[in-house]
């Protein structure tokens, strides 16, 4: 799994059942499991930094260290674009 993918993962059931961009920012939504640690905002540990509660941070994938940051607002309108491509498909 891609850490594009984990990230759209984490936020794609709150998008899609029309959960506002302000409250998924507001949330600090987070999971973790073997495969993945994924958080909207919070704390980089290895660096002593806050995350913006703007980006999704992808700390872990299968238990090795990526910390990778994304644009919320563009993970969000992304997973609104790909539900209105597949509704023109039907």
């Amino acid at each position: 799994m891609q850490a594009r993918e984990i990230a759209k993962n984490l936020i794609r059931h709150y998008v899609l059942r029309g959960d506002s961009f302000g409250y998924l920012r507001s949330s600090y939504l987070g999971a973790g499991c073997k495969d993945y640690n994924v958080s909207i905002g919070g704390y980089d540990t290895d660096n002593n930094k806050k995350i913006p509660n703007t980006k999704i941070a992808v700390r872990k994938i299968k238990g090795k260290e990526v910390n990778i940051l994304f644009n919320l607002q563009e993970i969000f309108d992304e997973i609104l674009y790909e539900q209105s491509q597949s509704k023109l498909n039907i």
